[in-house]
């Protein structure tokens, strides 16, 4: 573009130089014994703009041909530049339809020329995954975690992830444990911890960090009071009722002044109970549940009350068939509330 440009200024001078050159030619002697040379004022002007473009041309021959392997180089690096972002769509393509191989493949073709190696490590790590390389999947993302410090916390979650998704529950904690604090305190990284713990039925590890995740916000308060109900009553309780009644008595004294407020969770108090054959103290949460006007349990005594008046009116009429339904609907919802 430049040698074009050049190219039409040396035509357009020339152009001038004759126009002026009509209305007064003058001339140029050169003179150098026993010689002299005369030459009009405007040829002389033409052949030395000429041989100033001769010379310019042959110094930029001269140049690229000195450069001319650092340029071929360059064009090879572009060249597998291109060719390796072309291996990262390819491959993400392969993950999304399953080829895990293929995707693996494409992704570590040309992994050293790649401008984007973030994603081809992050990439071929969750197909090494699932191919049930392990180590390579870990290669990849130690890989991954070296490109750059702003990634590493990223890459920690991804790891984190990948390893709860193969089954590998405590290296996933482990994981996010060592990640910085900032970066444990975020949203995503606590929620991740309580899927985890939710799925091993960690309950105990659960009820000790509900109150961090509500400090933090990571939860709704219905998410937060479903996690409390599932901690109580599926990890203090449940283990509890295994000591007997004694020992489920004081798990229930020590749990939290709200929890024990909580109607699901009575009625999982009142169903160990139950369990334990102690139904005469089962009744005594439900009672409580009552004079707090707990809606369930206020609907379930009206329901056991219906099924009374319709028993006996079906008594009355000799309708056996209907007795017997009102007996098992009856029986299905004091399951519900006193368990089996």
């Amino acid at each position: 573009m430049n040698t074009i440009f050049f190219v039409l200024a040396t035509l357009a001078v020339a152009l001038v130089l004759g126009l002026l050159a009509v209305e007064d030619p003058g001339y140029v002697l050169v003179s150098r014994a026993p010689w002299e040379i005369e030459v009009s004022l405007a040829l002389f002007l033409l052949l030395a703009v000429l041989l100033f473009a001769a010379l310019y041309l042959v110094v930029r021959l001269i140049m690229r041909a000195a450069g001319a392997r650092r340029d071929v180089a360059a064009w090879k690096q572009r060249r597998q530049a291109d060719q390796a972002a072309r291996d990262i769509m390819h491959g993400y393509a392969r993950l999304i339809e399953g080829d895990w191989s293929e995707a693996g493949r494409d992704l570590n073709r040309r992994l050293p020329h790649s401008r984007l190696p973030l994603l081809n490590h992050l990439g071929a790590a969750y197909a090494a995954q699932q191919n049930g390389d392990f180590h390579g999947r870990d290669s990849h993302l130690d890989a991954a975690a070296a490109v750059g410090r702003r990634y590493r916390d990223s890459v920690g979650l991804t790891r984190a992830r990948l390893q709860f998704l193969a089954g590998q529950h405590q290296d996933a904690l482990d994981t996010l444990a060592a990640l910085p604090a900032p970066m444990r305190r975020r949203k995503v990284a606590e929620r991740m911890e309580a899927e985890i713990l939710r799925s091993i039925g960690d309950h105990h590890r659960i009820a000790g960090r509900i109150g961090t995740w509500r400090r933090h916000g990571s939860f709704s308060a219905t998410e937060l009071a479903e996690l409390e109900r599932e901690a109580y009553g599926k990890g203090y309780l449940a283990d509890a009722a295994e000591g007997g009644v004694s020992g489920l008595g004081k798990a229930w004294s020590a749990l939290p002044a709200p929890q024990k407020e909580d109607p699901e969770l009575v009625v999982d108090y009142v169903r160990h109970l139950a369990a334990a054959g102690e139904s005469g103290k089962a009744h005594s949460p439900i009672r409580t549940l009552w004079e707090r006007e707990d809606p369930t349990v206020r609907q379930a005594m009206v329901q056991f009350a219906t099924y009374a008046e319709e028993g006996w009116k079906a008594l009355q009429n000799r309708d056996y068939v209907r007795l017997g339904e009102l007996m098992n609907a009856n029986f299905d919802l004091r399951r519900e509330l006193y368990g089996d």
